[in-house]
């Protein structure tokens, strides 16, 4: 007797679709972004702002250098967080202090954030919500643009989607790594340990302040007072909420921004400059409620 086949299985509803992304998927998820970094890595090549990185990015890059030279200065206050640049400078080390190299490392740590999003996504939501998230991160110009530029969000970006992704210590590990880049990534805490056991929350925890408490202490230590990962945030607290703004960042380096950073009062340590910024920001919400509710 002959027998009779199998019917072939039905595609899966969606309801119960793969929650991974499988390898294949991540792989030619991770060699499309890593293309269109590259690509526009070399577009800009030859752009004088981008060879010549400027504000921000010249910051982290002098201070990336000294310390891949062997210094590892503690700016009173710091103007950033230290994340960035000590990861900078170890990248710098490796490819001998090629701009162009470090370019390349952090395109593929930025391939790296949109195979991790895939999963974020696929866990979620199903595997082909994963290869959808992953493909629009891949080629988000805004996204792409900061990766392969010497900023720190590229390298915020990856941290927090590690994190989400591995949780409990090392999660806590990582969201620790992140803050260090840029101290709002603390928001993510809540998210984080969200709908975990005890246990696990406190382990998250326990990973994140492993990372935090003893950097903070060293920074404080150096400014003389307590000093939360990276100063001015009094300022920056001011310029995005000073009544007469447009509750932006308009107020840029080499204009009001030194303005305003000149007005503060002579002789003052950094926290009691910042200090001083928050209570004039507070008293124009008082004297305006109405408006500082708008």
């Amino acid at each position: 007797m002959r027998r009779r086949r199998r019917p072939a299985p039905s595609p899966l509803p969606d309801s119960v679709e793969p929650r991974s992304l499988g390898w294949r998927g991540a792989i030619l998820l991770f060699l499309l972004a890593l293309a269109v970094r590259v690509a526009v890595a070399r577009a800009l090549g030859s752009e004088p702002l981008f060879r010549a990185p400027q504000l921000d990015a010249l910051e982290y890059l002098r201070w990336a250098r000294l310390i891949a030279g062997g210094e590892f200065p503690w700016p009173v206050p710091p103007p950033h967080g230290l994340g960035y640049p000590v990861f900078l400078a170890g990248v710098l080390r490796l490819v001998d202090g090629s701009l162009d190299g470090a370019r390349i490392v952090q395109a593929a740590l930025g391939a790296g954030t949109v195979v991790l999003t895939g999963v974020l996504a696929a866990r979620t939501f199903g595997r082909r919500a994963g290869w959808a998230a992953g493909a629009l991160l891949a080629v988000m110009g805004p996204v792409v643009l900061t990766e392969v530029s010497f900023l720190g969000e590229g390298l915020l970006l990856f941290l927090l989607a590690a994190a989400f992704v591995v949780g409990d210590v090392a999660g806590g590990l990582l969201l620790g790594a992140a803050v260090l880049v840029r101290p709002t990534a603390l928001v993510a805490l809540p998210a984080l340990i969200w709908k975990r056991r005890p246990a696990a929350m406190a382990r998250t925890l326990l990973g994140c302040l492993i990372v935090i408490v003893p950097v903070v202490v060293r920074i404080s230590l150096a400014n003389g007072t307590f000093v939360p990962v990276q100063g001015y945030g009094g300022l920056n607290f001011h310029i995005g909420n000073d009544l007469s703004g447009d509750g932006t960042a308009s107020r840029r380096l080499g204009g009001d921004w030194e303005a305003l950073q000149a007005a503060s009062p002579d002789g003052r340590a950094a926290a009691a400059q910042d200090r001083a910024w928050y209570g004039r920001t507070f008293a124009e919400w008082r004297s305006q409620p109405l408006r500082a509710a708008g």
